[in-house]
């Protein structure tokens, strides 16, 4: 088997899973119990937070663990204190969890304006600086796009957005933790959503950064858990896992870019010269864990049921929007014609894949296609 869709979903570290398992057997009574093993739970919970946010160099911020990214998403941007004529500014082109919540907001009479990006596929900072104003409440984004790999320049949107000091900046930085480093005291945002499966770590956990002095409303109530941001009884298994893989892949992380830099440039060298295949951005603007192309002509599901009988799993964009056919609204916020969504390919590595790995898929990408070529009219 050939795994290349990483930015879907990482196998879990073995690792993180014999933390995970350990604590199932040892770690079951509730964080929440005012007896000692109630205690004890608790302690590992925060000891895994204290860690989690030095990591982050964020030491005086909040971490509130959610069951997902999507759900620390649509924690932040629903609960901030946003008021009827406010403004947020976002990126279409982003995850559906960043996107299809802030749209939501404008049922509140909130002015939800979306900014463009440059023919590089970053976002326009441009334009951004050109729409903020003393209005604007919100300013969000993804830190890596999920689909494309591109690497924004949040450090120069925050920058920008210090003269605005009533504007909250969130980044969703699931494609981004484990891939660049994260330093949310030089990077400013106020907010960061981060999960733990596309970091060799389990499904069902996510956490959300709060900059100190950050105030939103809950999106869950009950039990008042995590200083009532998010009620709902801790998962200690899934928080001790979430930890342990961060550490593991903050150690090796400089040594996996390097890895995954080696295989995309593989990939570009041996496709460059096929006449169907075009790799849409540069690796300068991208992240080199995530690569997309277009091949010309022949639709990516069927590409894709080729690929599958050889056991070579990839993906035509996030496995989010996967079951949406033709139009997709990632390229379309790109600026890349709707008659040729239906051609582009996602090639996500990690650290597992092989040289080996990216020379059979590009073999065979290539015979898949002059093959089909054939059949074309």
């Amino acid at each position: 088997m050939i795994y290349l869709d990483n930015a879907a979903s990482t196998a879990i570290d073995p690792l993180v899973l014999d933390v995970m398992v350990d604590a199932l057997k040892k770690h079951f009574a509730n964080p929440s119990a005012a007896h000692r093993l109630g205690k004890i739970q608790r302690k590992l919970i925060d000891e895994a937070r204290s860690k989690f946010l030095k990591r982050l160099n964020a030491p005086d911020g909040q971490l509130v663990f959610t069951s997902s990214a999507t759900e620390a998403n649509s924690t932040l941007l629903l609960g901030l204190d946003l008021k009827s004529g406010d403004e947020v500014l976002y990126n279409k082109a982003d995850h559906p969890s960043v996107v299809q919540a802030v749209e939501s907001l404008s049922d509140k009479g909130i002015q939800v304006i979306s900014v463009g990006n440059r023919d590089d596929g970053l976002w326009n900072i441009n334009e951004l600086s050109e729409k903020l104003n003393a209005k604007t409440r919100l300013v969000c984004l993804c830190h890596v796009n999920n689909q494309t790999g591109s690497l924004q320049h949040v450090e120069r949107i925050s920058k920008l957005l210090k003269a605005f000091p009533d504007c909250h900046f969130h980044l969703d930085g699931m494609q981004a933790l484990g891939k660049v480093e994260v330093d949310l005291s030089r990077i400013g945002a106020d907010s960061y959503s981060v999960g733990a499966h596309k970091i060799y770590g389990p499904k069902g956990i996510g956490a959300l950064y709060l900059k100190e002095g950050v105030k939103i409303s809950p999106l869950l109530l009950g039990g008042n858990q995590q200083n009532g941001l998010r009620s709902s009884t801790e998962n200690t298994p899934l928080v001790l896992a979430f930890e342990k893989a961060f550490e593991l892949i903050e150690a090796k992380r400089e040594k996996i870019y390097a890895h995954c830099l080696k295989l995309n440039e593989m990939i570009r060298e041996m496709l460059e010269e096929h006449a169907e295949i075009s790799i849409t951005y540069k690796n300068n603007e991208t992240v080199p864990h995530i690569l997309m192309m277009k091949v010309e002509g022949i639709s990516s599901d069927i590409i894709l049921r080729h690929m599958e009988e050889e056991e070579i799993y990839l993906s035509s964009g996030s496995a989010c929007s996967s079951k949406i056919k033709g139009f997709n609204p990632v390229l379309h916020a790109l600026g890349l014609p709707e008659k040729s969504h239906k051609f582009y390919l996602r090639v996500s590595l990690g650290q597992h894949n092989t040289e080996a790995e990216v020379e059979k898929f590009c073999s065979y990408l290539i015979e898949t296609i002059d093959e089909l070529k054939g059949f074309l009219p």
